[in-house]
């Protein structure tokens, strides 16, 4: 399971900073302050477990999911005095004796792959490993144990067999040979396919592998894969800013749809696959969200004609029917606001077991809509679907219904984090007061605590939430 995020020398993070993920995860802060490079992240490592095409760097840091240029635009600064690290910080749960945790960081120091770093840190029962690949032999995309890793990697395959019940106690762990070469597998260092020699190059005939190297091929290896894959591929995103919806939206076929897209592009399209998928979603507009309003999708042509059907390209025609009095208008005369937030119901109800990212949900939302939008948060994450979110906001009301959630009981402070992110400067008075705040290049992570009862432990940083209090003069 995701447990974090660490950055560091990435976009406006130049030293490491940590974003702390639960189940609902809220990220504020100012505008610019570098609150959407948390999200862009994970969508930078998503985007890189496909095909990389002819990217110099061991991460596609320009694709359909994210576009950040290159590993200079994205670097701190668009300098390499440091490397951007990026680190997925996990935990699997074997058993209450037996569990497992670490991270698996990503490490680029140039615009070329053969500076690109892997480093797998490991607790054990209270032991920690930590060894560091480094990719060669591209473009066959090989990683290679540094040197000093060697040993560690043993002791570490070592203290994992030992607990494997599974397995025996392998008493020699000595290693045959040359140091491994690892195929990569969805970035990272799968099975062993050879040595490299003194002369660098590749053997792959007769392998023989120590027990260690063993554990990791049949076993470690496969279980890095799993949960990297969960913290990563199973990421959606919808973006600031979702499509207007139009009269007709045509019907898009592809077998491998399964978002509503970033713009919510092809969110009728989802619940026109689904009748159940409708039905929940009208469930939550009327329960949750408090709409007079049930979405209604019939198509043109209709089913049965034919002969037009097979000339044109089907059209939805989204309509939204009034439950009470039975008056129908096209979605395209409803209120904004509703367009909005119809992709990201859409999206929580056709996924399960996702980490659904999203920036400013509460767009063109009144008030009460942006706090009744926590219900279906809850419902999401505690129902059937358990999917869990990392929401890029600035409404107050959606906290506030949060926190009341958590003191009403419905909702732990342990399933909720609160990330602000500055990148303000202060500056003190003779007295130690601070009198301004002076903007910066440089990023930081505050995590806000919540209690039992949903008061924050932390100070909220100023500058933000405080402007109705000094409105109404409370703040001179």
């Amino acid at each position: 399971m995701l447990k974090s995020i660490r950055l560091q020398h990435f976009r406006s993070f130049e030293e490491s900073a940590e974003a702390i993920v639960a189940p609902i995860t809220l990220i504020y802060g100012a505008n610019s302050a570098g609150k959407s490079s948390i999200i862009k992240s994970l969508l930078l490592l998503k985007q890189s477990l496909g095909d990389r095409g002819e990217a110099a760097s061991s991460l596609r840091f320009d694709g359909p999911i994210v576009d950040l240029g290159s590993a200079r635009a994205v670097a701190h600064g668009h300098s390499f005095e440091s490397p951007i690290r990026i680190s997925i910080v996990f935990e699997i749960s074997k058993t209450d004796q037996s569990r497992l945790s670490g991270s698996i960081t990503f490490e680029v120091s140039s615009d070329e792959a053969k500076e690109d770093r892997l480093e797998i840190a490991l607790q054990i029962s209270g032991n920690s490993f930590v060894f560091r690949f480094e990719e060669k032999f591209i473009p066959n995309r090989c990683f290679v144990l540094e040197p000093m890793s060697r040993s560690i990697f043993d002791e570490a395959m070592n203290v994992l067999v030992t607990q494997n019940s599974r397995l025996e106690l392998f008493p020699d762990l000595s290693t045959p040979g040359d140091p491994p070469v690892f195929a990569v597998s969805d970035l990272l260092p799968s099975v062993i396919v050879g040595r490299v020699s003194r002369r660098q190059t590749v053997k792959t005939d007769k392998i023989i592998l120590s027990p260690s190297e063993q554990y990791w091929n049949d076993f470690l290896a496969s279980e890095l894969r799993t949960v990297f894959i969960e913290a990563v591929d199973r990421v959606s995103y919808l973006g600031p800013l979702r499509k207007s919806p139009n009269r007709f939206e045509l019907l898009d076929r592809s077998s491998g749809l399964k978002g509503v897209g970033k713009q919510g592009e092809y969110a009728f399209s989802v619940l026109k696959r689904d009748a159940t998928l409708l039905e929940r979603v009208n469930k939550s507009l009327r329960k949750h969200l408090e709409s007079p309003y049930a979405l209604e999708l019939p198509t043109w042509p209709e089913e049965n004609d034919g002969v037009v059907r097979d000339l044109l390209p089907v059209s939805i025609v989204p309509v939204l029917r009034h439950v009470e009095s039975g008056v129908a208008i096209s979605i395209a005369d409803a209120g904004f606001g509703l367009s909005q937030l119809l992709p990201f119901l859409i999206e929580m109800e056709a996924r399960q077991n996702t980490l659904i990212c999203i920036e400013q949900p509460e767009l063109h939302l009144h008030p009460r809509l942006q706090s009744r939008m926590a219900e279906t948060l809850l419902m999401s994450e505690r129902g059937g679907n358990r999917n869990r979110f990392l929401i890029e906001t600035h409404s107050e009301h959606l906290l506030l219904r949060i926190q009341r959630m958590i003191r009403d009981g419905r909702l732990s402070s342990s399933d909720v984090s609160i990330l602000y992110v500055d990148n303000q400067d202060p500056i003190f008075s003779e007295s130690g007061e601070i009198v301004e705040q002076v903007s910066s290049l440089k990023s930081r992570i505050v995590q806000i605590r919540l209690d039992k009862y949903g008061d924050m432990i932390d100070p909220w940083p100023g500058g933000f939430f405080d402007e109705r209090f000094e409105e109404l003069g409370f703040g001179r």
